[in-house]
């Protein structure tokens, strides 16, 4: 399970024995940047023209992690690149060893979490997501996807969670599960006791970015957008630090161009409807 014992400080524990099992920390965390002209365009739209994603408006700076075992070994950095200003989605993730050498990627099919959906609901009023949320190996190659559950009708809401539910299934291709969250509230996590080191690595970076996110990415049911403080390190926490996010930020930029005309397509659909 996943304790946060401080800002952008994570344990994750053993919950039968709460045992350390890693120690996670920000070793670089970025300075924050003001709005480009993009974001100043929008803040000055009507008000009857909205803004629908609230983290769009911020740039995020990048943060670092050093996951370390109880003794101080560096296991492995999570690196989470920059989130430019007129990105709804939080970033991409990459998970490198402490020789430079990227283990994979975690992550979000920046397209498809903002298409609208409509999941599959079962007899007992839960749906099921997927095809959006992914752990990737160093060449991309799509290892695990997230399989996410949750209940959906309003007597399922109700009924709550059962100590069986599955809320998070990490699916191999091949439909094996390596890894399953059965604890919404805790975050505990299950492994397959035969999922091989690298892929449980992937796993706890997707655990460690999921936390991240729930500190740092604003929505419409948080309050804010609080940045985080600066820290630069004395050297790069490992070789090849500069590049690594080089592809995805490039992938970032189309984004933000692909979202800029769809939101405004909104929003003169909206201002049309306003008008008449």
């Amino acid at each position: 399970m996943v304790d946060a014992p401080g800002d952008l400080h994570y344990q994750l524990t053993d919950p039968s024995t709460g045992a350390l099992l890693a120690d996670v920390s920000p070793v670089a965390v970025g300075e924050g940047e003001q709005a480009h002209w993009f974001s100043r365009f929008l803040n000055k739209l009507p008000n009857r023209v909205q803004r629908f994603h609230p983290t769009e408006r911020h740039h995020i700076p990048r943060v670092t992690f050093r996951v370390a075992d109880p003794r101080d070994s560096t296991l492995f950095f999570v690196d989470r690149p920059d989130k430019l200003i007129g990105n709804p989605c939080p970033p991409n993730c990459t998970a490198v060893d402490a020789a430079g050498n990227v283990l994979g990627y975690f992550t979000n099919d920046h397209y498809q979490v903002l298409t609208p959906h409509n999941p599959p609901v079962d007899g007992r009023g839960w749906m099921t997501m997927r095809g959006r949320f992914h752990l990737r190996d160093r060449n991309h190659e799509v290892v695990i996807e997230l399989v996410q559950r949750a209940p959906f009708t309003k007597a399922a809401r109700q009924a709550g969670y059962g100590p069986d539910d599955d809320v998070t299934c990490f699916v191999a291709p091949d439909g094996g599960v390596w890894a399953r969250i059965r604890d919404p509230e805790n975050g505990v996590t299950e492994f397959d006791p035969r999922c091989p080191q690298w892929m449980r690595a992937l796993i706890m970076t997707c655990l460690i970015a999921e936390a991240a996110n729930a500190r740092l990415h604003t929505s419409f049911v948080t309050s804010g957008y609080t940045p985080p403080e600066p820290l630069t390190p004395a050297t790069e926490p490992y070789p090849g630090y500069g590049d690594v996010h080089s592809s995805y930020m490039n992938h970032q930029q189309e984004f933000i161009e692909w979202f800029k005309k769809e939101a405004n397509k909104i929003n003169r659909g909206i201002a049309a409807s306003a008008d008449m």
